[in-house]
Parts: structure tokens; C-alpha cells; sequence
């Protein structure tokens, strides 16, 4: 199997997973760290049903999709100005280490086009035209 391969079919597990409500993302009871919401991808979604971030979470006992989403303090996706923008998301538990986990995250991110959220130096159209003019000098 190739990287193509494996990242469609990761892709399609979680996409094929249930959609969990953003008010249920943000209950610990639901998604806290005593829950099957550990060791895998989630996939958040805006209005429009598209993918607009992927992340991973491991194993480790201080981390779940709860903490992601509001329980890491100002480390958390809440405290990010795009959150506001986030209807659902999508979680599938891979059987994996942390590296490998990371590995399929990676690609993932390729294979859904770099959701536009998951680019920490996501550029406004001001910062485009900024390059543009700067590259065609």
C-alpha cells in the first residue's frame, strides 16, 4: 500500500464516523479524558460541511477531544478566532503510536487539500496581494 492509499482510507473512517454536535465537543462527559475520544483523528467542520481541520490526539492520559477543543486553556481550538466557525466534527480511534498516528494525520491534511485552518501562517487575500507584488518585482 502506498501513501495515497493509506491517506483515502483513513480520510474514510473518519469521515464515516458519527458527527459529534459542537456543544457535545465541548462537554467533558461526552468527550473527556475517560472516553473512547483519544488515540486518533478528528476532523472539525464548518457550516458548510467542509473539513477545515484535522488533528490528532494520542494517548496520553491528560488529553482527549474535550481538552482539545476547550480543556488545554489557552492552548485549546476555542481560544482560536476560527473556532467560532466550527458547527461538528468527525473522530476515528486508530489502533497506532503516537509516531504512526502523526504519519496518517500528515496525511490526511494532504489528502484533504491543507484544510484552511490547519495552516498556522494562513494568508488573508491583503498578505497575497502582498507577495504577489513582492515576487513579481
Amino acid at each position: 500500500m502506498n501513501k495515497k492509499e493509506i491517506s483515502i482510507i483513513a480520510c474514510s473512517k473518519v469521515i464515516n464516523s458519527n458527527k459529534i454536535d459542537k456543544c457535545h465537543l465541548e462537554t467533558a462527559s461526552f468527550c473527556g479524558r475517560s472516553t473512547k475520544y483519544k488515540n486518533g483523528l478528528y476532523f472539525l467542520y464548518n457550516q458548510n460541511d467542509e473539513v477545515v481541520y484535522i488533528g490528532m490526539i494520542g494517548d496520553a492520559q491528560n488529553t482527549s477531544l474535550y481538552d482539545r477543543m476547550i480543556g488545554h486553556g489557552t492552548g485549546a481550538h476555542s481560544q482560536e478566532v476560527w473556532y467560532q466557525n466550527i458547527a461538528y466534527g468527525k473522530f476515528y480511534r486508530f489502533d497506532l503510536d503516537e509516531k504512526n498516528l502523526k504519519t496518517i494525520e500528515r496525511l490526511a491534511i494532504s489528502e484533504m487539500g491543507q484544510p484552511i485552518y490547519n495552516d498556522g501562517l494562513s494568508l488573508e487575500q491583503k498578505s497575497i496581494d502582498e507577495l504577489s507584488r513582492c515576487i513579481n518585482v
